[in-house]
């Protein structure tokens, strides 16, 4: 750059009216080239460690923090047996904001499908984020088989849930390891098996590399059907007793959601499952139906019960065919 052209310049000059051996300039300027680019090196060396000092401080001040929801001294074990769900009287805000729920009971019977119903903003997530602990109500319990969970080891509660979102995360790896984040402990043969129950194995095989086809950050190289699919068969992988699904079906095509559906069926069945309805056709199915409205649980029963119910909520959205996001 610059620099080395005003240095050999001077060199030059130097060589010219000072009588410096030619030997000795070109011996300086093959110096100065050869440390030209291990000082550049270095240069960006500094820039480099400089930025892996900031995101290290930044990961160790992670690990640092302490947990919200912390564990009671002498906390036991979850024990499962019917994985029935529970919650009496739970109210819950967002910091010092209004109540998201208000005095919430209710209960998801062990083996069947519990649909969540309501507009936004009635609670419906809350519920979800509450029963793995990642937060804590305010007042009342959640009750798993009778044990409250803010009594249990958080590991043993999450060891017994599984989830299924609207928008299924993929991390940067193969198809493998991403159905295998479920159960790290999985076999190849589980793996295989759950992509089969998921009705992803054929897609799956399909890929360049098959179950070692890296998908890219966030399974950017994958359709959202195939997304969620691979997501199901991790839930599946998993084989936790408790499912919680945003239902994943309302933002695909028609044919992505056939096979999404298949994959679902699969995935609840035997299973205490709490879903977020988006559309009537997860709730006609529901063992309950649970509508809740401005953070409160407004009405529950089948879908048969709460149709005929003419002045009520879900009857009003059973009549107008909205999608249930759409209900206010």
């Amino acid at each position: 750059g610059f620099a080395i052209s005003s240095v050999l310049a001077y060199a030059a000059f130097r060589s010219i009216y000072d009588n410096v051996p030619p030997g000795a300039f070109f011996a300086f300027v093959t110096a100065l080239l050869m440390a030209y680019d291990p000082a550049r090196r270095l240069a960006k060396l500094q820039v480099q460690l400089d930025r892996a000092v900031v995101n290290a401080q930044m990961i160790y001040a992670l690990l640092d923090m302490q947990p919200a929801q912390r564990e009671m001294a002498g906390a036991k074990d979850l024990v499962v047996d019917k994985a029935r769900v529970e919650l009496k009287n739970v109210v819950f805000s967002y910091g010092t904001g209004s109540p998201i729920l208000r005095g919430v009971d209710l209960v998801a019977e062990g083996g069947q499908t519990t649909a969540l119903v309501g507009p936004s903003g009635a609670g419906k997530s809350t519920i979800i984020s509450l029963i793995p602990r990642f937060y804590d109500p305010a007042e009342g319990a959640i009750l798993i088989d009778g044990q409250n969970i803010a009594e249990v080891t958080k590991s043993s509660l999450r060891h017994q849930l599984a989830y299924v979102s609207q928008q299924p995360y993929l991390f940067e790896g193969t198809i493998r390891d991403n159905i295998r984040y479920g159960r790290p402990e999985a076999t190849d043969a589980e793996v295989e098996e759950a992509a089969r129950l998921a009705y992803a194995h054929d897609f799956i095989l399909a890929q360049p590399l098959g179950y070692e086809t890296p998908v890219g950050e966030n399974g950017m190289s994958l359709s959202g059907g195939q997304r969620q699919r691979l997501s199901i068969a991790r839930a599946l992988v998993r084989n936790a007793p408790i499912l919680l699904l945003d239902e994943a079906t309302s933002a695909l095509d028609n044919e992505s959601e056939a096979a999404v559906q298949k994959a679902l069926d699969t995935a609840m069945r035997g299973r205490t499952v709490i879903v977020i309805a988006h559309r009537l056709s997860t709730v006609v199915k529901a063992d309950k139906i649970i509508v809740m409205h401005e953070g409160r649980v407004m009405e529950e029963g089948t879908h048969e019960v709460l149709a005929q119910r003419k002045d009520g909520l879900y009857a009003r959205l059973n009549n107008l065919q909205l999608p249930v996001k759409d209900f206010s």
